[in-house]
């Protein structure tokens, strides 16, 4: 002790391997040596004295729930799981125990089981902020933002200088925007989440996620200017974050700047290979950008990740049209028509190919098929196709 409070942090560790030679039945001495090694980010020897303290004291919940942490942070989900149950079963009103043991069911995706034993933990201390955060992003994670919204407010109104609760909220503010019945109420959800953004950078000038975030909403807002200006700042302070490139790809394709887009969703790609999405809006700016070999190329680089992209073979099919190559045209809205049989917009284009290839059989077919999904195209296609 007389080591640590010096700072000598090594020394304190040599002090307590001496004493648990010297005796290896102290289990006390093998948890304040795991303590220290785990504070030296020494895991895997903590995870050994942890494991001896244990041993010599099977009962001992502290000890317990300081070996599911070592696991935990060694990235050995399961384990620090099935530690964490032991010690709540031995002391089940230990709320940083629970707490932990959300954790970890959050890390194995047991989500239900994570919402109750957060739930647990905060009831047993219901000034636990660390909780209610957490408690928040799983529920976003599980889709329900509404019901994530009260435990992030809960937690800032305990613990207000907290960035993290303070991005989250923007995040189920972001969530609840993209799913709400008007534009009207989507814009309130919206620029609620840049006040949340906007106060997280306020506390963490340099919160990259929160600048990323915050950028992506001022695109959805079509404030195209300030999405791009902030996810600038976004990629100069984390150049390998492919996230932020993506998302100043769009905002830039938003700008209608369709090369300088496609800049960006290259470098997204190039960090992060198998980015599906990113390789389909590359294809896009690139088609915009009128470089349409480059945009094929894109387009089939995405559905080696995900072929059954019905979006990705219109977007295909779309670029074969426009550079005349109506067969292969034909093929890809022949594969987005398979996975959106009822998707009118496929059937129609797989019509104008047919129409192109001069298969009137198949041109009919398509008619007939939009008929039933949408009247109104059908006429559209029958006046500027058939007749």
């Amino acid at each position: 002790f007389a080591y640590d409070k010096l700072g000598r942090q090594n020394d304190s560790i040599a002090a307590l391997q001496k004493a648990v030679k010297l005796k290896p039945d102290d289990a006390l001495a093998y948890n304040n040596l795991g303590a220290r090694l785990y504070k030296a980010g020494r895991y895997p020897e903590a995870i050994e004295a942890f494991s001896n303290s244990v041993r010599l004291r099977p009962n001992d919940a502290e000890a317990i729930n300081n070996l599911g942490a070592a696991y935990y942070v060694a990235e050995q989900y399961p384990k620090a799981l099935e530690t964490f149950l032991k010690a709540t079963q031995l002391k089940p009103d230990l709320a940083d125990s629970q707490y932990n043991l959300a954790n970890a069911y959050y890390r194995t995706e047991q989500y239900p089981e994570a919402v109750a034993s957060y739930r647990k933990a905060i009831q047993l201390r219901p000034d636990y902020a660390e909780a209610r955060t957490n408690l928040g992003s799983l529920l976003i994670a599980m889709g329900k933002p509404d019901e994530a919204v009260v435990p992030l407010q809960e937690s800032i109104r305990l613990r207000a200088d907290n960035p993290v609760s303070h991005n989250n909220l923007g995040y189920a503010f972001v969530k609840l925007g993209e799913t709400a019945s008007s534009k009207e109420k989507a814009d309130g959800y919206f620029n609620q989440a840049i006040a949340a953004y906007k106060e997280a950078l306020r506390l963490k000038p340099d919160y990259v996620k929160a600048l990323n975030n915050l950028g992506y909403v001022y695109n959805k807002l079509g404030l195209s200017a300030e999405a791009i200006e902030t996810l600038n700042q976004a990629v100069q302070a984390k150049p390998d974050f492919a996230e932020a490139y993506y998302n100043l790809g769009g905002a830039l394709f938003s700008a209608g700047k369709f090369s300088e887009s496609a800049t960006a969703f290259q470098q997204a790609v190039r960090l992060k290979p198998n980015f599906t999405d990113a390789h389909n809006s590359l294809g896009s700016a690139l088609y915009k950008a009128q470089q349409f070999e480059a945009a094929i190329e894109a387009f089939k680089t995405a559905l080696t990740f995900a072929p059954e992209s019905a979006e990705t073979h219109m977007n295909l099919g779309t670029v074969y049209v426009r550079t005349q190559r109506y067969k292969e045209a034909a093929e890809s809205f022949k594969s987005a028509v398979r996975l959106k049989p009822n998707s009118a917009e496929a059937h129609f284009n797989l019509g104008v190919s047919y129409v192109a290839l001069k298969d009137k059989k198949g041109a009919l077919a398509q008619y007939n098929r939009l008929k039933v999904l949408d009247p109104k195209l059908a006429d559209d296609f029958l006046k500027r196709f058939l007749k």
